[in-house]
């Protein structure tokens, strides 16, 4: 791919920049999360803005103001509509300019608005804004920018405005059981009309001329958006670059996202350290070592985003070895070969050299806490905790594996939930484990009733023990401290039926039903990832036709899309872009990107998030309630 994605978001962050001189900016979570890797809130101000707040009703700014620009992920309709409204009504601006990542035919469609031209909905809304602003004299400008794209690394992007798009509904009547865009819900079919216009706008500015390849019902239904996107044609007419897009759904293989890789440098910071508050990528990196406070509370947190580097470091992360990391960031950050290679010697360097020295800070801002958020990973406290649960995990497959069924496995668990405090296992990472383990071992093993009750009950009275603790759980929002043991009780059945669903998630594959690896009774079961299982197929030669991949075309007639079986194979296409729609690690990259690299093929790897096993959780339950 001679244009990088890179260059191509940062064209449109240098045309915000243009727009912010002199003006207040309110800037939504998404949009902030981009921005974030794209110079954050410094580029704002040097470009001449005069402060910068949330995008909130509940924000103000003086008023000598006249001002404003709104920066948003998402289409200007419904709360965001509101939004805008409140903050407009109670200040004096004259100058308003609105910046959305959604295009004119999303909001039309959002909107609801008739007719062939797409600036209809635009032009009403700037109509709106001016009678908000209480003169029609004013001014109103509204932009759609595609700022939808995080790159991470050259091969790796995310879109956070979609970080909570997850396919997977664990509460059954809204399940995508089908293809019908019609059947979404209203504002899931916003969401996916909007990725669908994001992708298009990525593959024009890309070049592209794509076969579009999906697995997943979710993923089915944006590809034929993306398939009757009515810019697609003359896009693919133009286009220079022969491509395949592969459409992933998370939900096909959740297994491979709620299990600890340690191995996995990316995997193993986002496991072992908070995320970085309102992102979906970063972390937040403790910089207590190098400052001369210990106070953890009075410090801003560090982060992994530092795009100004010329350092790859991300990329060392997603694909190094831990020794290797560690000897190349000694190596950047001391400018010297190291002569010891452990994660406690380069700490004990990092904080010797640099604590309190401001100049020598500045100058290695980015490296340092890059470096800090790996020793940190490395030295955590959580550690041993996270190698105890890939222990667990292990044991739990080998009884499987041994018995030739679940049931010892299920009551090695409820061991687990009794015992938890001597363990110090939260209930967060207990429910981690069962949605790892139901969601690998799929319907390869039975489940037996007695055996799962056992399970809930004795789960449902372990919520109900330590509902005081749940502060900082997932279920935070569900269970409080007063909460009484029938409503936990309700609660759990529900998790359980999630659970079932979950394990039932790939019965319509033909190929990829199972995601195990059985080596015998005396080996435990092991993880063959779904991305696996699709790298080997697309590889293999002898592998023409891989039925759980679809691809859509055009009726002419019917002016509807067909699923039909592929007449080329996708790794026809010399540039190979997957997606996957819910979030993927930073292993899975590393996968596509080393497996398609070394067949010659340029590739793309993009999702909706990045995902640790606990932000898989919290999804899950999102999905639920």
């Amino acid at each position: 791919m001679d244009v990088t994605l890179k260059n191509l978001s940062e064209t449109w962050w240098i045309e915000v920049c243009k727009k912010v001189k002199n003006a207040v900016v309110f800037i939504d979570g998404s949009m902030a999360e981009c921005l974030h890797w794209h110079g954050g809130i410094n580029r704002i101000f040097d470009s001449g803005a005069l402060a910068c707040k949330e995008f909130s009703s509940f924000e103000s700014v003086p008023e000598t103001h006249r001002k404003a620009v709104f920066i948003v992920g998402v289409a200007v309709v419904a709360t965001a509509k509101a939004i805008l409204r409140d903050i407009i009504t109670a200040h004096q601006f004259h100058y308003c300019v609105v910046i959305t990542a959604a295009s004119a035919g999303v909001h039309m469609y959002a909107e609801k608005h008739e007719g062939d031209n797409d600036m209809a909905a635009f032009h009403h809304l700037e109509n709106e804004i001016l009678t908000w602003m209480r003169n029609k004299d004013y001014t109103v400008e509204l932009f759609s920018f595609p700022l939808i794209s995080v790159p991470i690394t050259h091969t790796l992007f995310v879109m956070p405005p979609f970080k909570d798009m997850f396919p997977f509904s664990g509460g059954g009547s809204s399940e995508m059981t089908n293809t019908e865009f019609s059947k979404l819900p209203s504002d899931l079919r916003v969401g996916v009309l909007h990725l669908a216009s994001s992708l298009q706008s990525i593959l024009s500015q890309l070049d592209m001329q794509e076969d579009i390849y999906s697995m997943g019902n979710l993923s089915t239904i944006i590809a034929n958006c993306l398939e009757n996107h009515p810019l697609t044609p003359m896009r693919r007419k133009n286009a220079t670059q022969r491509s395949t897009l592969i459409l992933l759904d998370r939900h096909l293989d959740i297994a491979s996202v709620s299990k600890f890789n340690l191995d996995n440098m990316l995997d193993r910071i986002r496991a072992s350290l908070p995320p970085l508050p309102g992102h979906s990528c970063d972390v937040a990196v403790d910089m207590t070592p190098i400052s001369i406070s210990k106070q953890k509370q009075s410090i801003s947190p560090g982060c992994l985003a530092h795009p100004e580097s010329t350092v790859p470091v991300i990329d060392w992360l997603l694909s190094g070895k831990q020794k290797d990391v560690l000897f190349n960031l000694q190596k950047e950050v001391f400018d010297t070969i190291p002569t010891r290679n452990t994660p406690q010697f380069f700490k004990k360097q990092i904080s010797s050299t640099f604590s309190g020295q401001w100049d020598l800070i500045i100058n290695k801002c980015g490296i340092l806490q890059q470096s800090l958020a790996v020793v940190e990973s490395l030295t955590s406290a959580n550690n041993t905790k996270l190698e105890m649960i890939v222990s667990i995990e292990r044991l739990l497959l080998q009884s499987i594996a041994a018995d030739n069924n679940t049931t010892g496995a299920l009551q090695q668990f409820v061991t687990l939930i009794k015992t938890r405090h001597e363990r110090n296992l939260s209930i967060d990472l207990l429910l981690t484990i069962l949605v790892h383990l139901y969601s690998l071992i799929g319907t390869d093993y039975e489940i037996y009733a007695d055996t799962e009750i056992l399970v809930q009950t004795e789960l449902a009275h372990a919520i109900y023990s330590d509902r005081d603790l749940l502060s900082d759980s997932v279920l935070n929002v569900i269970v409080e401290p007063d909460s009484k043991i029938e409503s936990i009780e309700m609660f759990t059945r529900d998790i359980f039926s999630m659970l079932r669903r979950l394990s039932s998630s790939r019965n319509d594959l033909k190929r990829y039903k199972s995601l195990l690896r059985n080596e015998g009774p005396l080996q435990p079961l092991t993880l063959f990832r779904l991305i696996e299982q699709l790298i080997f197929d697309l590889l293999d030669s002898r592998s023409t036709f891989i039925p759980d991949l679809v691809t859509t075309s055009s009726n002419l007639r019917s002016g509807f899309s067909l699923l039909k079986r592929p007449a080329k194979h996708p790794m026809d296409n010399r540039n190979i872009i997957f997606f996957i729609v819910g979030g993927l690690t930073g292993h899975e990259t590393r996968l596509l990107v080393e497996s398609m690299t070394a067949a010659g093929k340029n590739v793309l790897v993009g999702s909706t998030r990045l995902l640790s096993p606990f932000d898989t959780l919290k999804l899950l339950i999102q999905s639920s309630y």
